[in-house]
Formats: C-alpha cells, structure tokens, sequence
C-alpha cells in the first residue's frame, strides 16, 4: 500500500485542479492555481507540496498581482510549516480544509441511486448536476462543460454520475495516481439531497480504488459543515489546512 504521506497528497489535488485552472510553480514545490472563468478563491490560491524558503510567498503574490488576483494561500497546519506561516505577514485564517482518509468504510447503500461512469454522451449532465450542486445555477456551464469533456478524454481521472429514480442528482470524480486516490466534486443537488447519494458515489470511488490497491482520501471545507458526515463513512482527518487571505 502507498506511504500516505502529505506530499503525494498534495501533488494528487495539484494534478486534479489544474485541468480546472492555470498552475504556475512558484519554486519546486510551491504553486499558484489561477483561473479566469472562476472567481473564488479555491480556484485562485497558492499552495505548498512541501515546506519551502521565505522567498516562495513573494513569488506567489508576484503571480496574484500580475492577474489582478487577491493572494490567498492554503498552507497545511503541520509542524514543518511552521516556518513557512511566518512568512504570511499581513496575512489571516478565513476558512480551514480538512483532509481526510477513508480508513473504516461504512456505506449504507440506497438501491434507487444508480452510479455511473461518465463519458462524452454524460457530460452535460454531470456539468448540470455539478453547478447545481455547488452553485445553485447554472450559468457556468461552457466553460465546465468545456473543462469536463477535456478530463473525460484524458487519463487518470474518472468522473462519476449518481442518478435518483433516473435524475442527474450528484457528482463525483477521483483522480489516480501512485496508489492514492482523491475524490473531487463530491455534490448532490439541493432537491436530491438526504437519499444516500453521496454516499453511493463514494462507495463507488472506494470499490474501484481498493480493485486497485489505492487509498481514498478526500478534503473538504471546514466552512462547508460536511467533516462529521464523512466521518459516518469512514473517513478520518489526516491533516487540516488553513486558508490565508491578504489583508495587509
């Protein structure tokens, strides 16, 4: 089994994110993701692989300015990052991430939700189930249609579909690499939720996950309320991560 450590982690939301938005390296292992058809600030941030020098932060909000950007940094709450947290001056917690692994899975299934691989027939309604998800609308569709039909014809990623009594109701997508597994967009839309189909979503990323010998993990935000219901799946928190915002 992988060596779960927070660098692989890290560089599996990396890979996942960038077919989303530009990803620019600061240094060898800290980057900046910048999107132009998203404006918050999950999809305009910079981040870090591994611990880096001073420098790194200055380069990060260099690449902020030049896109007319508000730096934020999402920096693991770690104890070698300590030194890198004293570099943010100005800077404040608005929103934390947990990180989490599926340790001690417990799914109860519901036989009307039907999980699906998507493919380029599916994807206008994985896009439509998605933005409804997340945004309540669905004005974004072009562009994440655009971004979704790329990731289906690439490799490493598999997009899920979750349908109720025949309805487009929830996404998910995990992305594979070095036995490790990271489960992305995990959403339900507002009329469909409570019907077990994030669930069903996420036993199906962890059926074929261990087919492969991968582990799960997932992170979701703190400001999100959604830690306590992974953990009644079976995940647990790795490591937690704060989001910074330049205020100064």
């Amino acid at each position: 089994m992988v060596d779960l450590r927070d660098d692989k982690i890290e560089l599996n939301e990396v890979n996942w994110w960038s077919n989303w938005a530009n990803v620019e390296w600061s240094t060898k292992n800290s980057y900046v993701i910048l999107s132009d058809e998203f404006d918050e600030p999950f999809f305009n941030r910079g981040g870090f692989v591994t611990p880096e020098d001073a420098g790194a932060v200055g380069r990060m909000e260099s690449a902020f300015r030049r896109k007319g950007r508000e730096p934020y940094i999402l920096l693991q709450k770690l104890r070698n990052y300590s030194e890198v947290e004293k570099t943010l001056d100005g800077y404040e917690v608005v929103d934390s991430m947990s990180v989490m692994e599926l340790r001690t899975p417990s799914f109860k299934r519901n036989s009307e939700v039907r999980v699906e691989v998507i493919d380029d027939d599916k994807v206008h309604d994985w896009c439509e189930a998605y933005l409804f998800a997340f945004y309540g609308e669905n004005k974004l569709m072009t562009p994440v249609e655009r971004i979704v039909r790329r990731i289906v014809r690439g490799k490493g990623a598999t997009l899920l579909l979750a349908r109720y009594r025949g309805s487009a109701a929830g996404t998910t997508a995990f992305f594979s690499k070095g036995g490790l597994s990271g489960a992305y967009c995990v959403g339900t839309r507002p009329e469909f939720r409570n019907h077990g189909i994030a669930t069903m979503l996420l036993e199906s990323v962890y059926s074929d996950s261990k087919n492969e010998g991968n582990k799960v993990v997932l992170q979701t935000m703190i400001s999100d309320q959604a830690e306590d219901f992974y953990r009644k799946l079976g995940f647990a928190r790795v490591y937690l991560k704060q989001l910074f915002k330049k205020t100064s």
